[in-house]
């Protein structure tokens, strides 16, 4: 069973963490961005998730777990953020 007061609170916190509206870049591919719709919970695992929309082609709708969207990567010999806020 869920306790929603829990799950509020994972959501606020998530919420500090990325901008809810927020337009970011992915590492890889700078040029296109995604538009932040949400933050989700995760059914199964209560994991705190980042809904986005890309705005480019077909403009999908995504999610990924807030773990990965906030992740290091290594790209070109640094060490830099998976999306970068751009607006």
């Amino acid at each position: 069973m869920h306790n929603f007061d829990t799950l509020k609170k994972t959501i606020d916190q998530a919420e500090q963490a990325v901008k809810i509206g927020g337009l970011y870049a992915h590492y890889r591919q700078p040029e296109r961005l995604y538009k932040v719709l949400a933050i989700a919970i995760h059914e199964n695992t209560e994991e705190p998730c980042v809904v986005y929309q890309a705005l480019y082609g077909d403009k999908l709708i995504w999610v990924r777990a807030l773990s990965a969207w906030r992740e290091q990567v290594e790209h070109q010999g640094k060490t830099i953020l998976r999306f970068i806020l751009k607006e």
